[in-house]
């Protein structure tokens, strides 16, 4: 079986991701590959069994998951973010905005 994660980054060095691209992530290739499951990251054209886009929903990422999708591959979408609701501006937090509950409802659609 091959994992293709598609994580928020374009860089292959792994040292600098986020907390929450590592936890939900990275630090699972280990485990899994002592299963016998193969793990690539941001590889489009891959033949993987499964993608899983990481805190990944914009147009492109919608248009890629149709992509993988239409190539047999099952489709997960993993956020740490509650895209599905309009929230105020806080002191610590952005706005969520209109956009991203668009982009998020079509990625959950695709999955």
């Amino acid at each position: 079986m091959i994992i293709n994660w598609f994580l928020p980054t374009t860089s292959r060095d792994f040292n600098n991701m986020s907390a929450s691209v590592w936890i939900r992530a990275l630090q699972l290739f280990p485990y899994l590959e002592k299963k016998k499951i193969k793990n690539i990251v941001n590889e489009e054209e891959s033949q993987a069994d499964i993608s899983i886009f990481v805190r990944r929903q914009s147009i492109f990422d919608q248009q890629l998951a149709v992509k993988q999708k239409n190539k047999g591959q099952k489709i997960i979408f993993d956020l740490c973010v509650n895209y599905f609701h309009k929230s105020k501006k806080t002191i610590s937090h952005d706005e969520v905005t209109l956009e991203q509950i668009s982009n998020c409802i079509k990625m959950t659609q695709t999955a």
